[in-house]
């Protein structure tokens, strides 16, 4: 259905129920003050009849007589059956029972025999009653002319309604289908488009230009995400070439090796297969790297079951086995598992230990934290090193880019470990933070959910 429909339709409908509604409230309004006319004048013809002592059905014949509405008067005797006494329109039912008969003495009652009315009772001794009655067809054929009434200006209404409506959005119509047209073509690939504005302050026209200047955005939008894109190659490209040198682990285990001639038999092969199993990894990280440098951001590898509390404390041990002077204080918590990459998640890792190496004097205090939450998992790690400029903070880590430039091979880094780690980050759906630690160095903050949605994986 059409905007233009449904606004009509719409417009149809409320005036209809907002007529109906006010209409509805105005005969009842009508019907319940010619009910309660008529109960004034039953009331006032009961108290006359009570007030009569020695001869209330005279009394109730002569308030018959005078009233200007129409009434029935009958009479009840002490047999219980009912003689009236005087005709009107009200024909009184003669089985009227003896508790309606009481509580008509109270308050007027409405009733129904050959036709609605209202009755009125005065009680005599002996259970006898004077009963005063008239009837409810004038009421009746009120509400009819009412309600006849209100069908009619319902009709008229709802056609002026539906007419002003359609009117006052012609206009405003004809833009939004000119706004149509135009992100149909946009949609197409057609970007070299005009979008139609008003002067006018009205909705529609606001929205045309706030779509205007959502499309020049847009374009910005597009150059930048192409500039965006030749920055992720390179870096891919860079971040392969220099992850093919030697981990920190392998070299500190080599070194250990060859510092250590008396290494012998269970630790060497110890240090071995350690050192075998990071350069296995590695190769696979290079292979995936350079896969992503050629297809974008396509998932590496289906998603697996990482356990970050053994990446954890294997790299906490790595790092006190090869700074053995470093306080090393770390909080655990047991069988903290992510879905992910195992290789990706463990180059997080990687890095943010050769950082802490490179970065940080070798007797500087470090602090891991790895807690579960709900949902998530959050690697907190502090340091007692220099920390980060403050501009550094505030400029925060750039995607693709060198996070410090003045990094090199000569200073034992390319500048491209922690933009790594938030590419990987980002990857698997997560945040990191920077902020100086409270040991006075840099404390890095790395939440991941537990179930994420893979960057170009598919829905």
């Amino acid at each position: 259905m059409r905007l233009r429909t449904r606004l009509t339709v719409a417009a149809g409908i409320i005036v209809a129920v907002a007529s109906v509604s006010v209409g509805y409230v105005g005969l009842l309004a009508t019907e319940r003050a010619q009910i309660r006319g008529l109960d004034a004048v039953l009331a006032a013809g009961a108290q006359q009849v009570s007030a009569a002592k020695q001869s209330p059905l005279t009394a109730a014949l002569l308030v018959a007589e005078q009233s200007q509405v129409a009434l029935t008067i009958a009479i009840r005797d002490i047999n219980g059956e009912i003689t009236p006494m005087r005709f009107s329109r009200a024909v009184i039912d003669p089985k009227t029972s003896l508790s309606t008969l009481r509580a008509a003495t109270k308050t007027a009652i409405s009733q129904h025999n050959k036709g609605d009315y209202r009755l009125r009772t005065v009680e005599l001794p002996s259970d006898e009653f004077i009963l005063i009655a008239t009837t409810l067809a004038d009421v009746d054929n009120t509400r009819q002319r009412g309600l006849q009434f209100l069908l009619l200006a319902l009709l008229l209404s709802v056609g002026f309604g539906v007419t002003v409506v359609f009117l006052l959005v012609r206009r405003d119509l004809k833009v939004v289908e000119g706004l149509i047209d135009v992100a149909d073509r946009m949609s197409q690939g057609n970007t070299d488009v005009e979008i139609p504005i008003g002067s006018s302050t009205s909705e529609v026209d606001s929205l045309a230009r706030s779509l205007r200047s959502m499309v020049d955005s847009l374009n910005g939008v597009v150059k930048r995400e192409r500039e965006l894109s030749t920055q992720m190659q390179t870096f891919l490209g860079d971040a392969s070439h220099e992850l093919r040198t030697p981990l920190t682990v392998v070299r500190g285990y080599a070194e250990l090796l060859s510092r250590n001639p008396q290494f012998q038999g269970e630790t060497e092969q110890k240090y071995l297969s350690r050192i075998s199993s990071e350069i296995a990894r590695m190769e696979a990280l290079i292979s995936d790297l350079l896969l992503l440098t050629e297809t974008g951001s396509r998932p590496l590898r289906e998603s697996v079951d990482v356990n970050l509390t053994a990446l954890a404390q294997q790299f906490v041990t790595d790092l006190k086995e090869l700074t053995p002077e470093r306080p090393v204080r770390s909080e655990i918590d047991p069988e903290v598992v992510v879905q992910g990459s195992y290789e990706l998640l463990t180059q997080v890792f990687a890095n943010l230990f050769r950082n802490i190496e490179l970065h940080t004097p070798n007797n500087a205090q470090v602090q891991i934290r790895l807690v579960q939450r709900t949902s998530s998992a959050v690697l907190t790690i502090a340091d007692a090193g220099p920390g980060l400029s403050d501009e550094m903070y505030s400029a925060g880590i750039h995607a693709f880019q060198r996070f410090d430039p003045s990094r090199s091979r000569d200073t034992g880094g390319s500048g491209l470990g922690m933009s790594i780690i938030a590419a990987v980050v980002s990857h698997h759906g997560g945040t990191i933070q920077l902020a100086p630690s409270e040991l006075g160095g840099l404390k890095t903050t790395i939440t991941l959910p537990v179930q994420p949605v893979m960057e170009g994986s598919a829905p």
